[in-house]
C-alpha cells in the first residue's frame, strides 16, 4: 500500500482588511481523520508574522477583554483601541496601579519591573 504525504501552503485574503495570509497545513493517507475533521485546525500561519501572547497565563477577565478587542481589529480599529484600552485598565487594576490616569499606572508599572520599559 502506498502512502501519501501532502504539503499544503495556501493563500487567503481577508474580506475585511484585503490582507494576505500565507497558511500550512499537512495531510497524509496514514492519518484518520473523523468525518468533521478541519484540516485548518493543526495549521501554522506562516505570513504574516505575529507576535504570541500566551493567553492562558492571564486572569480569564483579561483574556476574554483581549480576545474581544482582537475579533475587531481588521473591522473597526477605533474600536478595537477602545477595547484594548479597556484590557489595559483591566491588567493594571490586577497589578495594583493606583494612579488616576492609564498613562501613569503604566509608569507605575514599569517602574516596578512589571512591564517592560
Amino acid at each position: 500500500m502506498m502512502m501519501n504525504f501532502h504539503d499544503i501552503f495556501e493563500v487567503f485574503e481577508c474580506p475585511v482588511c484585503e490582507g494576505f495570509q500565507l497558511y500550512y497545513t499537512h495531510w497524509n493517507t496514514e492519518e484518520a481523520y473523523y468525518e468533521d475533521y478541519d484540516i485548518y485546525e493543526d495549521g501554522i500561519l506562516l505570513f504574516p508574522p505575529i507576535a504570541r501572547v500566551n493567553l492562558n497565563d492571564l486572569p480569564k477577565s483579561i483574556r476574554s477583554a483581549y480576545e474581544s478587542a482582537l475579533r475587531v481589529k481588521n473591522i473597526d480599529n477605533t474600536v478595537c483601541v477602545i477595547a484594548l484600552r479597556r484590557t489595559l485598565e483591566m491588567v493594571c487594576k490586577d497589578q495594583g496601579a493606583v494612579n488616576v490616569q492609564l498613562h501613569q499606572k503604566l509608569n507605575q508599572l514599569q517602574q516596578q519591573g512589571i512591564l517592560p520599559p
